[in-house]
């Protein structure tokens, strides 16, 4: 699904070789694992497609932070040296978002923070979807399941270093975040409330209510559904 081009409709894209690789290193069944990869893209598809106003959004969001970018020099008042940066505060950005957040700017951390945040719901209801569906339609779902949630977290400890470096770990948490969020709206109040998210783009969570969904249920005014009789 292409963020910037609009006007080309969603495409599911399979890299052959990629995928022959990952069912080499997790050791599943070809079958199972290619259905599991089918039904976590399509939910995408339905997504970008289905949602009037998500792609335009997405798209507004990237291009409103590309513009921002820019690489910037800052210098001190003496002599033309770089000014120094409060030690406590770079260590705080490091550890939110690695190298990347310590050349940002306020208003491209504040867009950044919203992309993640949309991001982190899209992938978030595809991991739900996945869990309510996949072990209806796919009997290794279990597994399956098991099996990718290890290999996004095995990594090497260089990798580790080189994605918290480079602000490349967001996408895990994206996933983590997401889901969590999806699944305690669900448990609270039902999957029709979480389907508000899908209503505006105001009606997408705040980076504070990914971390507290009752307070986005109390914001969108997501009642709990009536038990069935």
């Amino acid at each position: 699904v292409s963020m910037l081009d609009v006007e080309q409709p969603p495409r599911l894209l399979f890299v052959v070789p990629n995928l022959v690789k990952a069912i080499r290193d997790l050791r599943v069944d070809s079958d199972s694992f290619l259905r599991w990869i089918v039904l976590h893209e399509v939910t995408h598809v339905f997504q970008f497609s289905g949602v009037s106003w998500l792609r335009e959004h997405m798209s507004g969001l990237l291009r409103d932070y590309l513009r921002t970018v820019e690489v910037r020099f800052e210098r001190g008042g003496a002599g033309g040296l770089p000014s120094l940066p409060d030690p406590i505060k770079v260590v705080q950005e490091f550890r939110e978002g690695g190298l990347i957040a310590l050349v940002q700017t306020r208003e491209q951390r504040r867009l950044l923070e919203r992309i993640q945040s949309a991001m982190a719901v899209i992938e978030g209801y595809s991991e739900h979807v996945m869990d309510a569906v996949g072990e209806r339609v796919l009997p290794a779902y279990t597994g399956l399941r098991d099996s990718m949630d290890r290999r996004r977290r095995s990594r090497s400890y260089p990798e580790r270093v080189l994605q918290r470096l480079l602000g490349l770990d967001l996408k895990m948490r994206q996933y983590e975040d997401g889901k969590a969020f999806c699944d305690r709206v669900v448990e609270r109040s039902g999957i029709a409330a979480l389907n508000r998210v899908w209503e505006t783009p105001e009606a997408l969570p705040t980076a504070a209510e990914l971390e507290d969904p009752a307070a986005w249920i109390e914001r969108t005014g997501s009642r709990p559904e009536p038990a069935a009789a």
